[in-house]
This record gives C-alpha cells, sequence and structure tokens, in this order.
C-alpha cells in the first residue's frame, strides 16, 4: 500500500511540477506577445531564406555560363545563409520560446559558434563583394580576377570567421537549472508533447 500511495504522490508531484514551469512561462515570458507573434515571421523568413539559397547555389551548379569565378562568391554567401535558416534559426527560435537548452553544454557552445560563424561568414562575403564590384568599376580593364583568387578569399573569409567565433565557445554555456530540470532529462520530448497536449 506504501508503494502504491508512493506512486501516486509522485505522479501528481510530477504533473504539478510541470504546470508550475508551464504557467512560469505563459505569465511570464508571453503575457503580453505571444509565442505565435514570433513563430510565423520566424518560420517564414527561415522557410524562405533556405529555398531561395537553394535555389541560388542549384541554379550556379546547373546552369554553366553562371559558373564563374565572380559568382561563387554568391554561392559562398548562399551556402552561409541556407546554413543559417535550416541550422540556426529553428534552434534560436527554439531557444527563445522555451527559455532553455536541453542539450547539454558541448551542443550549447557549438551552436553559439555556428551562429557566429554563419553571421561573419556572410558578413565578410558580403565585404568581398562589395570590394570586387568596387574595383570592377574602378578599374574594369586592370581588375581581372585570378583563378586562385576565390578559394583564397573564401578559405580566409572561413578562418577568419573561425577564429572570430571561437570566443563564442568558451564564453557561452549551458548551466543546468533546478526549476526546469526536467527539460534537460532524457524523455524531454515527451514532456513537452505532454504539455501542449
Amino acid at each position: 500500500m506504501s508503494e502504491h500511495r508512493t506512486k501516486d504522490l509522485y505522479a501528481e508531484f510530477n504533473c504539478n511540477f510541470f504546470d508550475d514551469i508551464y504557467n512560469i512561462q505563459e505569465n511570464l515570458f508571453w503575457k503580453h506577445i505571444g509565442p505565435g507573434n514570433i513563430v510565423i515571421p520566424y518560420g517564414v523568413v527561415c522557410i524562405f531564406g533556405a529555398l531561395s539559397s537553394l535555389f541560388v547555389i542549384i541554379s550556379v551548379v546547373r546552369t554553366a555560363h553562371l559558373r564563374n569565378l565572380r559568382n561563387y562568391f554568391i554561392v559562398n554567401l548562399a551556402f552561409s545563409d541556407l546554413t543559417l535558416c535550416v541550422v540556426t534559426g529553428p534552434l534560436t527560435q527554439y531557444f527563445t520560446l522555451n527559455l532553455f537548452w536541453p542539450w547539454g553544454d558541448l551542443s550549447c557552445r557549438v551552436m553559439a559558434s555556428v551562429q557566429a560563424v554563419n553571421m561573419f561568414v556572410s558578413c565578410l562575403t558580403l565585404v568581398l563583394i562589395a570590394m570586387d564590384r568596387f574595383l570592377l568599376t574602378l578599374c574594369p580593364v586592370k581588375w581581372p580576377l585570378a583563378a586562385t583568387a576565390p578559394i583564397i578569399c573564401y578559405l580566409v573569409v572561413w578562418l577568419i570567421s573561425l577564429l572570430a567565433a571561437a570566443p563564442y565557445f568558451f564564453a557561452v554555456s549551458s548551466e543546468d537549472v533546478h526549476m526546469f530540470y526536467p527539460w534537460n532529462h532524457s524523455h524531454s520530448d515527451a514532456l513537452v508533447n505532454h504539455l501542449l497536449l
């Protein structure tokens, strides 16, 4: 009989605890704006960005006259944006909506670094495109692009981006917060489904 009573108390404690977590999130974090105001625009931007970046990459790969050295700058930018829209965008949205990270410290550090790398690669690639266009406009005859220049530029862009994003790996961390302890458990998906139903 005491074992049966313990199971009932445990089930009651768990359900109440999850309700408390849900109420904290609903009442404190989404009182005025609601999660729907974030999910839809984020989803539209991520889907549209991923599809358009994929379209650019496929177009350049499949069309022979588009495969030139300058268009590979655009492909590099599209690849960075595709990674941003497919990987870091949805995970950032998840973190924003839930305010916790259930996948551990290492994945938290890696995702922060990947997000920073994507941002730096996009920005530096735009700088390279602008510099190339400027020099092409300034001296069109004297500015031939060497065959190895884009490859060297890509390597430099990615290397600088990795180095610039390295501090994110060491500065960001996730910690177990006892109030949200169930979310750091291996059964997080089942718990989320339980709360949503």
